[in-house]
């Protein structure tokens, strides 16, 4: 099975919102958004819907799937 990395850009679409904001909006750690934001941590399917319904865009805007070859 070929290794995938999820690349976020979470940040084009934060709308000026902080890392704080956006957890608490969301009811996770600010840590856990910034962990997301760096890929260091792949969201849940719920988290990332969320994610995209509070950002007004959709998960595919926000999360790109690239495979290492």
């Amino acid at each position: 099975m070929t290794k995938s990395k999820i690349y976020s850009f979470i940040s084009q679409y934060d709308k000026g919102m902080s890392n704080e904001q956006i957890a608490e909006k969301l009811n996770v750690a600010p840590k856990t958004i910034q962990r997301i934001k760096e890929g260091k941590y792949e969201p849940s399917v719920s988290l990332a819907l969320e994610l995209a319904k509070l950002l007004g865009c959709i998960v595919e805007d926000l999360f790109e799937l690239v495979g290492e070859e």
